[in-house]
Parts: structure tokens; C-alpha cells; sequence
């Protein structure tokens, strides 16, 4: 069964392609996947403002599909990678 892409996600999406240093705008969340998206941040649950530079964004996001997030269903790349390896070695 295929999961639905969740909308936030799409919303996250568009942002990231208006990214701009000088915009009065922020995000507030205390969810870690909006730091793929540039732009000014709040976390409200530990009274932290940062900004996401666009390179700073594409890094993390980068480092999802690396390193996987078991909440959002991505599996890890690596580990996938390393099970191709393991099964073509026996073939």
C-alpha cells in the first residue's frame, strides 16, 4: 500500500523555492524536517530562532535520505545500498 505525499510536505516544497534572506516571514515548528527549507525559523519549544541558508537546507535534506527517518517511512539509503551489494556478491 502506498502512502499519500501529506500536504505540509508539498507546502515545504514550495517554500524552499522562495527563499529569501530579506523576508519578514518564519517558520514556526518544532519538526526537524523544515529544516530542508531555507529561510528564517522558531522553535517555540525551545525559544530558538535560526536561519536556513539554501545550502544549509539541501545539506539536511541530503542527510535524511542518508541516514533515513523511520517517522516519515524513508528507509535508509545506506542500508539499502549495502543489501544490493551483499545480494549480488552471492549471485
Amino acid at each position: 500500500m502506498q502512502k499519500s505525499f501529506p500536504k505540509w510536505k508539498l507546502t515545504m516544497l514550495y517554500l524552499s523555492n522562495i527563499c529569501n534572506s530579506n523576508d519578514s516571514s518564519i517558520i514556526v515548528s518544532i519538526d526537524k524536517d523544515f529544516k530542508q527549507v531555507c529561510g528564517w525559523h522558531y522553535n517555540f519549544v525551545k525559544k530558538d530562532k535560526f536561519y536556513v541558508s539554501p545550502e544549509e537546507g539541501l545539506r539536511f535534506f541530503y542527510k535524511q535520505i542518508l541516514t533515513g527517518d523511520s517517522i516519515d517511512g524513508i528507509m535508509v539509503l545506506m542500508g539499502l545500498v549495502i543489501l544490493r551489494l551483499i545480494r549480488r556478491s552471492k549471485t
